[in-house]
């Protein structure tokens, strides 16, 4: 989904306290809107806390954030639960050192995603390096992406699926939340597994315009532009007068663009009609899920680095 979220649905103008707020809060997204609410939620509720002198900024734990989403090393034997490859935090940032044979990567997709990284999150130009890396790694055997994300930028999204679709090795998406671009993401791997209480999809396109913010700039704001750039920011220009038109045309070319990739990496079910329902926006749970074509395994976090290795073995007897 394409979400113009300068204002967010009952937010106005004025909770928009500083430059860094904004930049949070305003841009082109691929986004499902109760996800993208409660980070900006939280955001702000940390923002209060910080205002008021309830938590200090050094306790918020923004090193231990990151520290959770860095990529994990796990090893399996046939028969066996996965075994997580132990590592010292003082060594967390070697992590690509000295890794065993055969191991297999969890790459996590944590957050709000945006091209880069930000205070507590991970950005995509991170994890398409983390990717890149054991795609590179011939001890690597396969990678399992763990995503919990309603999506995030845009750009970010079909980046990071073009970084899916480049593997060379196979790659598992474990999908907690993932919705949107997160989706996106997903419907580019081997395959798709969802463990209880999961949804994926989000597939669509919408905006949602604070109509005070767009009266208050008209009223208060002044934008000159050379005369030669009669295209630049057309569509909010035109939303500014009560035309919306132009805004549903360019959700409309991102919304296909979107349905298109997952029509062509995803095994989807039924006719026409039912198709059509599956790409219409919604965040299916794992059965539905599966009988639309949109996921493919139910299972935990351990079934999915067993998988990623039987994928793996698959891949190289073939080879």
């Amino acid at each position: 989904m394409r979400q113009y979220v300068c204002a967010m649905p009952g937010v106005n103008s004025h909770t928009i306290l500083n430059k860094w707020v904004e930049s949070l809060i305003c841009g082109e997204l691929l986004l499902v809107e109760e996800y993208g609410l409660q980070a900006y939620n939280d955001f702000m509720l940390e923002l209060a806390m910080m205002h008021t002198g309830v938590v200090e900024y050094k306790d918020l734990g923004i090193s231990e954030r990151r520290h959770a989403q860095v990529t994990e090393f796990y090893q399996m034997a046939d028969g066996a639960r996965p075994a997580k490859v132990v590592r010292d935090k003082p060594d967390l940032y070697e992590y690509w050192q000295n890794i065993p044979d055969n191991s297999l990567a969890v790459i996590k997709v944590h957050g709000i995603m945006r091209s880069t990284s930000a205070a507590s999150t991970r950005g995509v130009d991170m994890i398409e390096r983390d990717l890149f890396e054991a795609y590179d790694k011939d001890k690597v055997a396969g990678i399992v992406l763990e995503i919990h994300s309603g999506g995030g930028e845009s750009a970010a999204g079909f980046r990071l699926a073009d970084a899916v679709a480049a593997r060379n090795k196979p790659v598992l998406a474990f999908t907690h939340v993932a919705g949107s671009a997160a989706y996106l993401v997903a419907s580019r791997a081997d395959e798709i597994m969802m463990p209880e209480g999961s949804r994926v999809g989000g597939i669509g396109a919408f905006v949602s315009i604070d109509k005070r913010l767009l009266q208050e700039h008209a009223e208060n704001f002044l934008d000159i532009y050379d005369p030669a750039s009669t295209d630049k920011n057309y569509e909010f220009r035109e939303a500014k007068t009560g035309n919306y038109k132009p805004l549903e045309k360019s959700l409309e070319i991102l919304a296909t663009e979107f349905r298109k990739s997952v029509t062509k990496y995803r095994p989807l079910t039924g006719d026409d009609e039912y198709t059509k329902k599956t790409l219409a926006g919604a965040m299916f749970p794992p059965r539905e899920a599966k009988q639309r074509g949109l996921a493919d395994l139910s299972g935990n976090i351990n079934d999915a680095i067993a998988r990623t290795w039987t994928l793996a073995k698959r891949k190289k007897k073939m080879s």
